[in-house]
């Protein structure tokens, strides 16, 4: 059983892993400029999510904030500065976690895997609290930096606000202003990726719209290299259930051939004659 309490370590005395504990985040998430703006964020508005650690202070939860804290104690005024704020706060929250960062420690009441939490448990809360972390949709943050700045934040204190580049904040609330409303709903839905938005948005009304106009068969745009987009995907799942239904005609060779050949087609690599003749009541492949 997993016991918890809430208390401080100083910082030097926290360590990332220990010979029973390896952090689940590798690479994702931890380039230095998303460290970077997370530094920011702790630096302005402070530590809002406590590190998990073991007994022996090993950091089971929170590496990124981890390695964010460590930036903002080395160089507190440098970030104060690119993030256009006073030194005067970074400094003080810098020496204030560099004394006390607040952690939960997660206590195990068995011995079968040596001092501490059981290790299948604690790698269970260590993934759960990347897992949880899930992040918002484009548009949700999108919707969310224009209430800001209606409500009178500027470009500069919403990036310093979110720990994001004023570049970041720009590009969005640029894209909101130039988006038809169509181009809106098509965002809103989730049809497309941020980039996609904002290219378009780019464009005249007129075009927008006509952007996301579906091309006449029915599918969706495909992609650079001929591979189909995602809509085109879902397009097809749809048009196959509706044709075939819960017993179809055509079946391919196996369930791992008929798996392989879809991802041949969305590869744009080649899918089986099988593929052909399951797909050609749909009016072919697309």
């Amino acid at each position: 059983m997993i016991e918890t309490r809430s208390t401080t370590r100083p910082f030097k005395a926290l360590r990332l892993e220990d010979e029973d504990f390896t952090n689940p985040r590798l690479e994702s998430g931890l380039d230095a400029e998303s460290i970077r703006e997370l530094a920011i964020s702790i630096g302005a508005n402070g530590l809002w999510h406590p590190l998990m650690v073991k007994p022996n202070d090993t950091i089971v939860g929170g590496q990124r904030r981890y390695r964010a804290i460590y930036l903002l104690i080395s160089d507190p005024g440098a970030l104060a500065e690119s993030a256009g704020e006073s030194s005067v706060v970074f400094e003080q929250r810098a020496t204030k976690l560099e004394q006390d960062v607040p952690v939960i420690v997660v206590q195990g009441d068995t011995d079968e895997y040596g001092p501490g939490p059981d290790a299948a448990e604690i790698d269970g809360i260590a993934l759960a609290d990347n897992l949880l972390h899930a992040e918002l949709s484009s548009y949700e943050i999108a919707e969310r930096v224009m209430r800001m700045h209606h409500a009178g934040a500027s470009v500069t204190k919403i990036g310093t606000l979110i720990g994001k580049s004023k570049s970041f904040v720009s590009r969005i609330t640029t894209t909101w202003r130039m988006a038809c409303p169509e181009l809106h709903e098509a965002w809103a839905a989730g049809q497309l990726p941020f980039e996609h938005v904002k290219q378009i948005s780019e464009l005249p009304p007129e075009q927008q719209r006509a952007k996301l106009v579906p091309p006449p068969n029915g599918g969706a745009p495909r992609r650079s290299r001929g591979r189909p987009g995602i809509e085109n995907v879902k397009h097809r799942i749809k048009a196959v259930t509706a044709h075939y239904g819960a017993a179809r005609s055509v079946q391919p060779r196996s369930y791992c051939a008929g798996v392989l050949d879809a991802l041949r087609w969305v590869a744009d690599s080649g899918p089986s004659e099988e593929w052909a003749e399951f797909t050609q009541p749909l009016g072919g492949d697309d």
